[in-house]
This record gives structure tokens, sequence and C-alpha cells, in this order.
């Protein structure tokens, strides 16, 4: 069974890609279903190479449930009820296969610009579409699929303000918005504390990014709110910058290796963000290269 925060790590790594070397798009402030093509090629570039997501697709204004069109019931007053089509904007689902769970991602897009009866149909869509059932009275029985749409796992409201910009997301889980914020568009691509990063580390930063991007042109870079990953088909290093340091957390196996008081240390059983069981510590460019090595054998392991 899919998980909400394998959706929302899903979402905010196609995101970050999409924001990042898709920026001609909104300076040049393209519709909404070019950006929803444009991101749906992220979200299917990730799902593509990753098995745990084999038999689903990204797809854009998707409108049909078992050849049918995709429905949802819609509460007006009381008991009272309408059965509404429904176009979402983009969506990754089974089509239908995978009856388990068949929708996973449900994406509304608008512009700032748009009314606010608009918006807040968008809104009601994605509060319906990510119900556990869609009337309180049909629950899955791990058969057949509902016959109006619901059970999406995440539901992502996305409005951009190009006057602004800026991107309001907001994030719907079993017919609830439980999360909002604002990305800005003139920070997309910086670690969270690079602006606090003295400019030794700001400068060592930037030579660990480069060297990791130079390994291979198979790997992706994306910046999370506590992090930054880079990946192949997985994340292979995660980079936290911190005032007078940067952590890198590699996917290796802490049992083969050579751990260093001060350098490196297992941070198998102890919390941390992102992937990687081995932890360094850099602080000078000798510590960088230092970790050089390691880092090529996290991309060469992964």
């Amino acid at each position: 069974m899919k998980r909400y925060q394998e959706m929302v790590d899903l979402f905010e790594c196609a995101n970050a890609v999409f924001l990042k070397h898709d920026k001609a798009l909104f300076a040049n402030q393209v519709s909404e279903r070019t950006l929803c093509g444009a991101l749906m090629l992220h979200i299917h570039d990730i799902i593509a190479c990753d098995r745990k997501f084999a038999g689903y697709h990204a797809d854009v204004e998707y409108n049909r449930n078992k050849g049918a069109i995709k429905t949802i019931r819609k509460t007006i007053e009381g008991s009272d009820f309408e059965i509404i089509p429904i176009n979402c904007d983009l969506i990754v689902h089974s089509r239908g296969e995978i009856v388990e769970q068949d929708n996973l991602i449900a994406i509304e897009m608008k512009k700032s610009t748009a009314t606010s009866a608009n918006k807040e149909k968008d809104k009601e869509r994605l509060v319906a579409l990510t119900k556990d059932s869609f009337d309180g009275v049909w629950f899955f029985d791990g058969k057949d699929l509902p016959k109006h749409v619901c059970r999406y796992i995440l539901g992502v409201y996305y409005e951009i303000n190009y006057r602004r910009k800026s991107i309001l997301v907001e994030y719907y889980r079993k017919g609830c918005m439980i999360e909002s914020r604002i990305v800005d568009l003139c920070t997309v691509g910086m670690p969270a504390e690079f602006a606090s990063a003295s400019a030794a580390v700001r400068e060592i930063y930037e030579d660990i990014e480069n060297y990791i991007m130079s390994l291979g042109d198979d790997i992706t870079q994306t910046s999370l709110k506590f992090y930054t990953a880079f990946r192949k088909s997985s994340n292979f290093v995660c980079a936290e910058v911190f005032t007078d340091h940067v952590i890198l957390h590699l996917k290796l196996d802490p049992k083969k290796f050579p751990f260093e008081k001060g350098f490196s240390r297992d941070v198998t059983k102890i919390g941390h963000y992102g992937t990687g069981n081995v932890e360094l510590r850099i602080k000078t460019i000798s510590d960088f290269e230092k970790a050089k090595p390691f880092i090529r054998r996290a991309y060469d392991e992964n």
C-alpha cells in the first residue's frame, strides 16, 4: 500500500526538478495546461525508474473511470447531492489496473488571477477526491473500484502568482487540507540554509554540487525543504548546509565503511534528514577532497 509521505516525496521531487529546469515557462507566463504537461513529464521520469511505482502513470486531464466519464459525488445541502463530471488537471494513477490502490496523486493548478469561485471549485474537488468514500457509505472492500472517484492518497492545489513570483502549494489528505506553504520562485534550487551559511561554506557546497553532478548524466538534483537530494534511480547523496559546515549522507553500507572520528559516523540508529546512513561532515576543502572517493563510491553502488 502506497503511503502519504511517499506521495509527498514524489511530488516534491518532481516539482523541484520542474521549477529548476523549466524556469523559462514561468518567465514566459505560460498557461496552466503547458505547466501541467511539463510537470507531468518530470513525474513520469521518476515513476518510470522506480519499481514501487510499476503500473502507475502520470496523465494530464484524464477523465475516464473504467471507460466511463470520471465523476465525483458532491454534497449540496444536508443529504442532497449531485453527480459532477471531473477533469482533473494532472493525476498519478494506475488507470484502473491496480485495484488495491488505483489513485495516488491529484493536482489542480490555477493562476492567481483566476476567480475565487474557480479556485474554490478546484479545492472542493481535491477534498472529494482524497476522501476514503465518495458518499460516507461505500468503503473499499479490496475487490471493486468505487462508482465515483475517491481514495487519492494526496491532493495538491498549485496556484501560480506570476506578479509575486511565487507558488501557493496546499496538500489535501482524507478530505482535508492539512498543509499550506509558499514557494518563492526567486530562491528555487537553493538549499534552505544557504543564505545563512558563511561564504567559505557556500563555496564548498557549490564545489560539492558541481562534483556530484559531473559524475554522470543520469543524476538529478532535488532541493527539498531541509536538504538537497542527488539521485539516479534513488537518492545516493543528500546534503544539508549549515553556517560553518556541510553534512552529507551517503547511501553506503556502514559495515564496510572506514569511519574517522570528527569526519564520518554511522547514523543508522540516529534520526536524520535524507537518505543514507553514512554521514560526512565537511568543513574545509581538504575534507571535501577526502570525501570525493566516498561520494564516487555511493554513485557507483546505487
